[in-house]
């Protein structure tokens, strides 16, 4: 087993010489990876709610409540909400469909119906559109009597 050890450590040794040779003489770092940068990437920006979770408190079941998320684009180039996506289909999302010029407001409107639900509820909804990390969540909860 000893032995074993030794000549792991020996081999990586070489290996670890072997590559730094290499990149002396390339001048260049020695990558093992890389992954090619798309030239049809589309340019991000960055985008700031006012908030990003919401408590719409104790409400009756069956009612239906809405909220307005409200947010800013805080990049350099128009920002272009493409879709909104909730995790569960008791969830109607509207949003501003018309690009966000810089420095200015738009919304994410959340319609929750309670029907057939009870207890504490809680919702995600992801906002999808040429923003830096391509999506970003938002939430809800309420308390349904």
């Amino acid at each position: 087993m000893k032995r074993v050890v030794i000549i792991v450590f020996i081999g990586l040794l070489i290996c670890t010489a072997i590559l730094y040779f290499l990149q002396k003489k390339t001048n260049k770092p020695f990558v093992l990876y890389s992954r090619p940068i798309s030239s049809n990437a589309e340019p991000t920006t960055s985008i700031e709610f006012s908030e990003y979770k919401f408590d719409f408190g104790y409400i009756k079941m069956g009612d239906t409540v809405s909220h307005d998320f409200i947010f800013k684009n805080t990049g350099n180039i128009p920002l272009i909400i493409n879709k909104v996506t909730a995790s569960c289909g008791c969830t109607i999302t509207e949003y501003t469909t018309e690009p966000v010029l810089p420095s200015k407001f738009g919304r994410v409107s959340v319609r929750f119906n309670s029907s057939n639900k009870s207890g504490s509820q809680f919702y995600n909804i992801l906002v999808h559109g040429n923003i830096i990390n391509r999506s970003i969540p938002i939430s809800f909860r309420a308390f349904v009597e």
